[in-house]
């Protein structure tokens, strides 16, 4: 049985009612309300500016509220206010905002809690950037980042990169305090130079990989000599992978746990390519064998922004058993992350149809 829908406005009154929430959507649309307008209780008005005017340097949210509730003028519920994080560079302070989207606010939350992490290393976290300006200072790394405007750019990014892989919070809510401390103890006693350093040269060294396979193909399909279609169709096709394995855009929503994979799938690509210049035909047969499973994750991804977060974890582990399959199909000397088959991502495909 189909579930049905309401939509209601402002003041409670019933405004479209079906089966197909979407269309409901798309027919009746749904103005946001501006929330400085919102009538609310003078006590919650006071609290939420008494926390806007709040600094921190540290954690010290013991009493602040996950969640605030808007109301009508006549008592109606109207949804929440939300609490983030930001930076204020020019005083090298966190402050507090208020969001009505809980996961607006989850995603300038991510960013914010990295920066009150930030502020507990100061002099580590500059002696990194030193680091990694003087680091990536290299052609290739330039190169690599060419849509990037200049060499300063790049380092934030790279830095972003290595705050992500040492404290990052996927879930965009305000962390614990013990939380909080745990995960700064960690690093100190780690070294925030250390661990940020080991991540710098981590990413280096997938730079040089992506490099060789960069080199690998130049070499499959020289510049200069005459390419008939099918020549330039597959050189177009393994630059594309190339970039679908790891481009410039991997580094603003990874962390370094992802670069051990990526790693894999890049050493596989290289062996691919070599083999493609042996003997086309068969890299053909066993790309038709891997090619359904491409062709559902595809459609799947482009419904990603529509799917639960159920389904958002389903997506991405189909993305990597697709990616493994890869492995074992084109280079099965490199051992895959997990036992993949076609009948395990047939399975998963059946539950992803069933869930999605």
């Amino acid at each position: 049985m189909k579930p049905g829908f309401l939509l209601f406005d402002e003041k409670g009154n019933t405004i479209a009612r079906g089966k197909d929430l979407k269309k409901l959507l798309e027919e009746k649309i749904i103005r946001p309300v501006n929330s400085s307008k919102i009538p609310t209780d003078p006590q919650i008005t006071a609290l939420i500016k008494s926390w806007e005017e709040k600094e921190f340097t540290t954690w010290d949210f013991s009493d602040l509220p996950k969640a605030l509730p808007l109301y009508t003028t006549s008592g109606d519920g109207l949804g929440f206010l939300f609490p983030f994080l930001y930076f204020v560079k020019e005083k090298g302070v966190i402050k507090i905002k208020f969001e009505r989207n809980k996961i607006t606010a989850q995603e300038k939350n991510r960013t914010g809690m990295l920066h009150l992490y930030r502020l507990q290393f100061p002099g580590q976290y500059r002696s990194v950037k030193k680091m990694c300006t003087t680091t990536l200072s290299g052609p290739s790394v330039l190169s690599f980042f060419s849509h990037v405007k200049n060499r300063q750019e790049v380092v934030k990014v790279v830095l972003d990169f290595i705050m992500r892989s040492l404290f990052d919070n996927p879930d965009g809510e305000i962390e614990s305090q013990t939380v909080f401390r745990e995960k700064v103890a960690r690093i100190q006693e780690e070294g925030f130079y250390q661990a940020g350093g080991a991540i710098c040269n981590e990413l280096l060294n997938l730079l040089r990989i992506r490099k060789e396979v960069m080199d690998t193909i130049d070499k499959t399909f020289p510049a200069g000599k005459g390419k008939n279609s099918f020549q330039k169709e597959k050189n177009l096709f393994f630059t594309r992978l190339l970039d679908d394995i790891f481009s410039p855009s991997f580094l603003l929503t990874a962390t370094n746990k992802e670069i051990q994979d990526r790693k894999r799938y890049l050493q596989s690509l290289k062996i691919r390519v070599e083999r493609f210049s042996i003997n086309p035909a068969k890299d053909d047969a066993k790309e038709k064998q891997i090619h359904p499973h491409i062709i559902n994750m595809q459609q799947l991804e482009t419904r990603e922004k529509e799917l639960s977060g159920e389904g958002k974890k389903l997506l991405e582990e189909y993305q990597r058993m697709v990616a493994e399959f890869r492995i074992s199909v084109f280079s099965p000397e490199i051992k895959t992350a997990m036992v993949v088959s076609e009948k395990r991502l047939r399975h998963l495909w059946r539950e992803i149809s069933q869930t999605c």
